[in-house]
């Protein structure tokens, strides 16, 4: 018999991201044997906000990209999340003198590195927290 948890989208063994390409780059940067992301156990996650559904998410920031809105307040968020991430990871890793680098990359990147991309994730490992092991596709 199939249930709903069959269909994608419903079921536990799945969840759903959207990451622009610019994080995830920041991401292999940080953590380069691991992928660190929020996620979804939805792929349109009627239940929560807008700010936590993988495709009102894509739609915001794809529109953002497509009309070269350099002041979306989506895309400054990220950014602001990502050089949080940046001094906050070196500097818990020792590697301090890697900041100002890593951060001129966020402050100088062009809007088209912010293109979001869907993923679907395979929720493999132990638990689902966000450092499990994931198989992560891009769909």
């Amino acid at each position: 018999m199939i249930t709903i948890d069959d269909y994608p989208g419903h079921g536990s063994s799945h969840a759903y991201s959207c990451q622009t390409w610019r994080a995830r780059k920041i991401n292999e940067f940080l953590h380069p044997d691991s992928y660190y992301c929020w996620f979804s156990n939805h792929f349109n996650a009627m239940k929560n906000g807008d700010s936590s559904n993988p495709i009102q998410l894509y739609l915001m920031l794809d529109r953002a990209v497509e009309q070269n809105d350099i002041n979306n307040s989506k895309i400054k968020d990220i950014k602001a999340n990502l050089l949080h991430a940046i001094d906050k990871e070196l500097t818990a890793a020792g590697r301090e003198n890697e900041i100002p680098k890593a951060m001129a990359t966020i402050d100088n990147a062009h809007l088209q590195q912010f293109t979001p991309q869907i993923w679907k994730i395979e929720l493999t490992g132990k638990g689902k927290g966000v450092r499990s092991t994931f198989f992560i596709s891009v769909v």
